[in-house]
């Protein structure tokens, strides 16, 4: 677990990181032009990379090990 590998607490982590996504929740549902906004900028980013959805899942099994190495197959 994360909280293991950074020796924090685990109650107080996963609070944080539930406090976290509420703040993004709020950022979202508050400001009406947000949400699009982030879609059309995402859009934009990613459509001219041309990504291989199965190539990319592969590389996410890798162990983590490996990636902490910056090892890539």
């Amino acid at each position: 677990m994360v909280e293991r590998e950074l020796g924090v607490d685990p109650h107080d982590f996963r609070r944080w990181v539930c406090l976290h996504e509420e703040t993004h929740r709020t950022q979202f549902t508050s400001v009406s032009w947000l949400r699009p906004y982030v879609q059309q900028q995402m859009t934009e980013f990613l459509l001219p990379l041309n990504l291989d959805p199965h190539r990319s899942w592969t590389g996410c099994a890798q162990p983590r090990t490996q990636w902490r190495r910056g090892a890539r197959r």
